[in-house]
């Protein structure tokens, strides 16, 4: 006799800047798996369970932290080498451009944050904002918040509370609309899709916004480290067909 059981796990996720009193990320995310056994090994099937329900339930121990006296800001910078060249030495370069600047910023070495075909990347905290094509007195633009949204909302590769892809780029829309003020304010999304196309309700405060995109091209893109790139595999372009203020 074969037994069949499903585990599933939901993961809630909440990120919330507490100097300003608001949340970046609140999300709930599921996975579940199916398993087959023999029924001799039924009591493996009551201890995984068990294993499961007292992951569950437990608690995090708490964590023995100084109160900060100061707001820093930070720079998750890409620096690994190991998947591709790219940010290995474009991003370790501007890290020590970084350190070696007199400044009140704090810098992370980290892997993988995506696209290192458009490195350096980074993501800013506690914002959330992800970035490519990094230079130091962008950067440094960026944080000091020293620059009009526009001149680098081409360099924003999106907010880590939305969902990827479409999402990414509606917020991207207000940000331009809205300007820095967006990273203090709470926003909610709210997608709808159908063949190939998505309305995206942002809404920000008192206020909404009707970003309406469709899919366009899919690009090649280069495999790292492999002769010639290949095998290429592809990604979806999206177009910004229209944005409106409902309220």
């Amino acid at each position: 006799k074969i037994l069949e059981y499903r585990i599933a796990l939901t993961l809630k996720i909440q990120i919330e800047d507490v100097y300003n009193g608001y949340k970046i990320l609140n999300k709930n995310f599921t996975k579940s798996s199916t398993y087959k056994m023999q029924s001799q090994y039924s009591d493996t099937v009551n201890i995984e369970n068990q294993l499961v329900e007292n992951l569950i339930t437990s608690n995090p121990k708490s964590l023995d932290s100084k109160k900060s006296t100061q707001n820093k800001e930070a720079i998750l910078l890409c620096t690994q080498g190991s998947h591709d060249i790219c940010c290995g030495s474009k991003g370790t370069r501007l890290a020590e451009l970084i350190e070696a600047h007199d400044n009140d910023i704090e810098l992370f070495k980290v892997s993988h944050l995506g696209g290192h075909r458009f490195s350096p990347t980074a993501m800013t905290m506690p914002d959330g904002r992800m970035w490519a094509r990094l230079d130091l007195e962008t950067i440094f633009s960026i944080i000091e918040k020293k620059i009009e949204v526009e001149k680098v909302a081409k360099l924003c590769r999106g907010w880590i509370g939305a969902a990827k892809g479409p999402e990414q780029i509606a917020e991207i829309e207000i940000f331009k609309q809205t300007g820095w003020k967006l990273d203090k304010q709470n926003r909610e999304i709210i997608t709808k899709a159908s063949d190939n196309k998505w309305s995206i309700e942002i809404a920000v405060e008192d206020k909404k916004w009707l970003v309406c995109i469709n899919k366009g091209r899919e690009v090649p893109t280069i495999t790292c480290r492999s002769e010639g790139g290949l095998p290429f595999t592809t990604a979806n372009e999206y177009i910004v067909e229209s944005v409106e203020k409902i309220t």
